[in-house]
């Protein structure tokens, strides 16, 4: 019900963050923290390039590039993290959370504050699978580094059954990822739509390729879209408690710098 309202709401908003407002979101985030009513939201903002050349060649920066039309837009990515994935009734889930630079000297694995806002990030996503019927579940490989092209990421991998066999299942349960979205979800779907200028749109999608049997899926981070004229690039920052307004800041400009290189 409360996805409905959200969806029905969206529609009419048309500004764009600014730096001011992100920070003065930061600051109200961090007071929902203060008062309990959250652990951490996922805010996103978007750039919007005008009247620059769009190449369709398919980018080779990460495990999932794809390039998509729909209607008047195009949309080119390279995502590196899977929603859910599904082979011979073994489901894989690969939670991302925590992002620097390729080149910094800045030592990830030994940030208290990107290590606790991916063990609430992982936390949310084992509640998500326990809501399905599960058979047996395992955390095959917990926080360690992902080196992408010009970003370093903190992941960690979960394997699990269920008895369900219809793959459809699992993804609702999933969705939306709460890497994009925050601990906890419905209350963050809320928040988001507040302190958010614009809409997502395909930001937080998934993108999924399936069969009976089988299922692969990419979550819609790391895109460009192109509308008219315009290049549109969106990237988000968790923020919790301990986090600085002015490097959160920093890491959408460095994920939006992934494509703009």
């Amino acid at each position: 019900m409360i996805k409905n309202i959200i969806i029905k709401k969206i529609l009419f908003k048309k500004k764009y963050i600014k730096k001011k407002y992100f920070f003065k979101n930061i600051c109200k985030i961090k007071n929902n923290i203060n008062n309990g009513y959250v652990t951490q939201t996922v805010i996103s903002n978007k750039l919007i390039v005008k009247n620059k050349y769009f190449n369709k060649n398919i980018l080779n920066k990460s495990k999932y590039n794809f390039l998509l039309y729909y209607k008047n837009v195009t949309i080119k990515g390279s995502s590196p993290e899977f929603l859910l994935r599904n082979y011979l009734l073994n489901n894989y889930s690969k939670p991302i959370a925590g992002t620097k630079e390729n080149c910094s000297k800045f030592n990830l694995i030994k940030n208290k504050k990107e290590i606790s806002e991916h063990l609430m990030l992982l936390d949310l996503n084992l509640n998500d699978i326990f809501k399905s019927v599960i058979k047996n579940i395992c955390i095959k490989r917990i926080i360690y580094l992902e080196f992408q092209k010009n970003i370093i990421h903190l992941v960690s991998n979960i394997f699990f059954n269920n008895f369900k066999k219809k793959n459809i299942n699992n993804i609702l349960t999933l969705f939306p990822a709460g890497t994009l979205i925050g601990s906890p979800k419905k209350i963050n779907e809320i928040l988001i739509f507040n302190y958010e200028e614009n809409y997502r749109l395909f930001y937080g999608g998934i993108l999924c390729l399936l069969n009976k049997n089988n299922l692969e899926s990419c979550i819609l981070i790391r895109f460009i879209k192109k509308n008219l004229n315009n290049l549109i690039l969106r990237s988000g920052a968790g923020i919790i408690n301990k986090s600085i307004s002015y490097l959160e800041w920093n890491e959408t400009i460095i994920k939006k710098n992934y494509f703009l290189k």
